[in-house]
């Protein structure tokens, strides 16, 4: 009776040792796949990173010329108000020089908007990813229960 008693409690023992052994196995694997998204993670922020500051470049080229093209707009239009030589067909002129200027200005102006919209979308993914990882890192680190 007393083997009997002894060869069951062993089992028991094996079962449990048995469990554990998995249950490490699967952590570890689980600790595997968290460190490979991390790295991804850190990858994907050095990728936006890189692209923020591209944007930036290209957004402040983008006002460079804007700028640029403004004040040449407001010297063809003062010089226009000032000379008034040629008549109709140099007023006709620059009206048109003008109205070119100010489509461009448009479309620059609309360039940055998306830049911007952009800019913020990669923001946003970037929380996101932030997020993600705060609440994976933040799981990790609480004890499992069935470990007690």
């Amino acid at each position: 009776m007393l083997r009997e008693k002894t060869r069951i409690l062993q089992q028991k023992l094996d079962e449990m040792i048995c469990l554990r052994e998995t249950e490490s196995q699967v952590h570890g694997q689980e600790i595997m796949v968290h460190a490979l998204k991390e790295s991804e993670w850190k990858q994907q922020r050095k990728l936006l990173q890189r692209e923020l500051k591209m944007l930036n470049k290209v957004q402040a080229e983008l006002k460079r010329m804007y700028l640029a093209v403004k004040i040449e707009l407001d010297n063809i239009i003062n010089t226009a108000r000032t000379t008034h030589q040629g008549g109709c067909w140099r007023e006709d002129e620059l009206r048109r020089e003008a109205r070119a200027k100010d489509e461009t200005i448009q479309l620059l102006q609309a360039h940055i908007a998306s830049i911007r919209l952009q800019q913020s979308r990669r923001e946003r993914e970037d929380d996101i990813l932030r997020q993600s990882l705060r609440i994976i890192t933040h799981n990790k680190k609480k004890p499992n229960l069935l470990h007690h």
